[in-house]
């Protein structure tokens, strides 16, 4: 997500469903009191829980 993958994306990379990804997120913005993907993939890359797939 932090790469800027689309929920259908992540799906396919991981093999799961389009509503599992949608659970995760919605779990993650929870447990880091975060608003959107945005914040959550800028928590990640201040982490350092992402990197450039460049």
């Amino acid at each position: 997500m932090a790469q800027g993958l689309t929920n259908a994306e992540i799906a396919g990379a991981l093999c799961i469903t389009v509503g599992t990804v949608k659970t995760h997120l919605t779990n993650i913005k929870a447990e880091l009191a975060t608003c959107n993907r945005v914040e959550i993939a800028a928590w990640a890359w201040r982490n350092g829980l992402a990197h450039d797939e460049t």
